[in-house]
């Protein structure tokens, strides 16, 4: 079975190559063998002399150059090398033997994946990893590490939620407060994020054109800090692995490698799936804050970066949003979407809600704690990260935006009944 893109180099025209000493010649041609019942991955390059035995798998974008003659193998990287023995694979599931085993694990993960699209939490059989030294086509994540992928709505929290995990032992973060990386890569309304690391590394190479001779290296370790936030982008092999690799960078024993980026939570759920099989154990924190205050402080951010009068133009702004329903300050404040995507892509124990009016106390702190599995932490007692300028909110355009997010509000204590706080807004008090 063969993929797109496969290249099948046979060697018909020889290269006139010859060891020096001996005269002997060393680059004759030579064809390609694969065996019986072979899938051959996407991009695949097999060259001259390749051998490839029956049952196995050829990984995408592998560069096959030697011969693999033992059968029922993975073979992938560049060079190739034997990742996984021992494998079996059906091109569908009719081919497969019923009674068996093979049967009898495909249909109780089929019963997980019903069971996680009917909003049951699923019961989905441990599947091996297929794990690797790193040097082939997929790297081995730290073991017995979890990636926690923090995520909320904009002027939530999540600035407080990094500097207070930030400073836990046991936790370990990439360079970047929020990596951007799967909001980028979905949406081209993020692409901004990845044009300031690309004007960063503009700005790190023109700094070092003149830079005195004794401070030229910390300048170079400057532009590759800057590169290497470009490169997670490139997604070469299609497994986000550059990714994984800028993430894991540094980390020494850390049981918690973490990336918050609070715009992750508008991702389409395909795409937190992805990120739910990043690794062999992943959790998701979601933090929530008041609809209305939250969208009257992102009223407010936008404003105070704008000329003019302060309060007229937090008025201004806010009536945009409520003529325009699908203004982009909404999309952060759909907690009702976001909540039903990760309940169906992760079962309860790998997701924690948690409200932005109730977070800053140690009693949260040791929840989140408990929630990764690391010991309780004391952290900053900072309460507000990039707080804004303060105004008043009209009670005209308070009444405009809960007309927009009454069923926010609705969902959100449907599904947590007893934790949303009593600071959130309610017309009936």
């Amino acid at each position: 079975m063969f993929s797109r893109n496969i290249t099948l180099h046979f060697g018909d025209n020889p290269h006139l190559i010859f060891d020096q000493e001996s005269g002997a010649y060393i680059d004759g041609s030579g064809g390609v063998s694969i065996g019986r019942k072979v899938w051959v991955g996407e991009g695949s390059y097999l060259s001259k002399r390749a051998t490839i035995a029956d049952e196995s798998i050829v990984a995408a974008r592998s560069v096959v150059t030697r011969r693999f003659p033992d059968p029922n193998c993975v073979i992938g990287g560049n060079p190739a090398r034997v990742v996984k023995k021992g494998v079996q694979w059906f091109r569908n599931r009719t081919s497969m033997t019923r009674p068996s085993s093979y049967a009898t694990a495909i249909d109780a993960y089929d019963v997980g994946v019903e069971d996680r699209q009917s909003g049951k939490t699923p019961v989905i059989p441990e599947i091996p990893e297929i794990a690797t030294d790193g040097s082939t086509w997929s790297e081995r994540w730290p073991e017995k590490t979890t990636l926690l992928l923090g995520i909320g709505a904009m002027k939530a929290g999540t600035s407080w939620l990094y500097d207070y995990l930030s400073t836990h032992p046991s936790m370990h973060f990439s360079r970047q407060k929020e990596v951007h990386y799967f909001d980028v890569m979905a949406s081209g309304s993020e692409r901004h994020h990845l044009n300031s690391k690309i004007n960063m590394l503009s700005e790190r190479v023109a700094e070092i054109q003149n830079t005195p001779a004794q401070d030229i290296s910390a300048g170079i370790r400057k532009v590759e800090a800057a590169l290497e936030a470009i490169q997670i982008y490139k997604n070469e092999s299609g497994t986000h692995e550059e990714y994984r690799k800028y993430l894991t960078k540094g980390h020494v024993s850390q049981k918690i490698i973490g990336d918050i980026t609070p715009s992750y939570c508008a991702l389409p759920e395909e795409r937190l799936a992805e990120m739910y099989a990043l690794a062999p154990s992943v959790k998701f924190v979601f933090v929530m804050r008041d609809p209305i205050d939250r969208l009257w402080s992102a009223v407010r951010m936008r404003a105070h970066e704008l000329d003019g009068d302060f309060e007229a133009t937090c008025r201004a702004l806010a009536n945009e949003v409520i003529q325009n329903k699908t203004h982009p300050m909404l999309t952060r404040s759909g907690y009702k979407d976001t909540i039903e995507k990760l309940r169906r892509v992760a079962p309860e124990e790998d997701l924690l809600f948690l409200f932005y009016e109730t977070m800053f106390t140690q009693d949260v702190r040791n929840q989140i704690c408990d929630f990764l599995g690391v010991p309780h932490h004391t952290g900053s007692d900072t309460k507000r990260v990039n707080a804004g300028r303060p105004a008043d909110m009209p009670e005209d355009i308070r009444a405009g935006y809960y007309a927009l997010l009454e069923p926010e509000y609705s969902v959100v204590r449907k599904a947590f009944p007893t934790s949303v706080p009593d600071t959130w807004y309610d017309p009936r008090t």
